[in-house]
């Protein structure tokens, strides 16, 4: 057992070594060329805003996810949760595994999801790295006094501000959808580790698989409705790259994009941001098939809307 840690840990260290070699010797030649061409501020600047951005990405989303994951451990009652477990079963001639659940302590299971916000927060940080260019192009935007005749906007705003807000737009609502994800599943965990513990059970009677407070209900519909919010938003971004359409026999707009997408883009975003109105209401008004409904009318409008039609 410790050798095969050993060798794990022997392993990690090589890599982590490589790593650290080939990432001095690429700053290397890019330093030695940026001091060739007289123009080492540039290097400095980029990086400076690759790690900037690679850090703030990295803190947002791990606080983000933390935050959800473990407010759902406290409005679920911070008590025992389960998790996904497989059970060894040996015989004469093999070994078996069959999946099955295993309750944890609640300190285990705080631990597990911090280290697991973490480790996911990573990931959100990495393509954020790459997005350095366009950030700069957007802090530094400079109006170019003509506008488009299908939005109205000032020409810059596609230059400048449209590739990063495609990008923010993205990585919020992944992060949003994985914290509502999660919130649910610690939701489900904890309520079955309570199901599991219980000192008392009924012989017979049904249990629903899963029993919300009114607390986690409000959590979830508020980080729903931010969703809903965030997809509404995306329809307004993909409305302004139908000017870089090439569905046409032109590159642009062409006629079905202004009068058939473009129509059912913006009755889609309203419908988005009606429904994420809709599930703050819902937070207030305790009617259980309005939050379904929302969604429900969302989804049809976009299949029809988005698939079948033009």
């Amino acid at each position: 057992m410790f050798r095969n840690r050993g060798c794990i840990i022997g392993i990690g260290l090589l890599v982590l070594a490589a790593v650290l070699f080939f990432t001095i010797l690429d700053f290397y030649a890019d330093l030695a060329w940026f001091e060739t061409m007289g123009v080492t501020s540039i290097l400095w600047k980029r990086l400076v805003s690759e790690w900037a951005l690679f850090l703030a990405a990295w803190v947002v989303a791990s606080g983000v996810l933390v935050g959800n994951w473990l407010l759902a451990r406290r409005l679920a009652g911070a008590g025992q949760m389960t998790v996904p477990w497989l059970r060894q079963r040996r015989t004469q001639h093999q070994i078996t595994a069959e999946p099955t659940t295993r309750v944890i302590a609640a300190r285990v299971a705080d631990a597990v999801l911090a280290v697991v916000a973490v480790g996911v927060g990573l990931l959100f940080a990495l393509p954020a790295r790459n997005m350095w260019m366009p950030v700069l192009r957007y802090l530094n935007a400079t109006p170019f006094g003509q506008t488009d005749p299908v939005m109205g906007r000032d020409l810059s705003y596609y230059v400048f501000d449209l590739p990063w807000l495609n990008f923010l737009q993205g990585w919020l609502l992944w992060l949003v959808l994985l914290s509502l994800v999660g919130a649910a599943l610690v939701y489900l965990a904890s309520y079955s580790a309570e199901r599991l513990t219980a000192q008392v059970q009924i012989v017979g009677e049904r249990q629903p698989w899963l029993r919300l407070s009114r607390s986690a209900e409000r959590h979830l519909l508020i980080l729903g409705a931010i969703a809903l919010g965030l997809i509404a938003w995306g329809y307004r971004l993909r409305m302004a790259r139908l000017l870089y359409s090439t569905t046409g026999a032109s590159y642009g707009a062409s006629y079905t994009d202004v009068h058939a997408r473009l129509p059912v883009m913006t009755l889609l975003a309203i419908i988005a941001a009606l429904g994420a109105v809709i599930l703050l209401v819902s937070m207030f008004v305790r009617v259980r098939w309005l939050p379904w409904a929302a969604v429900g009318v969302w989804l049809l409008v976009a299949l029809l809307g988005g698939s079948l039609y033009p």
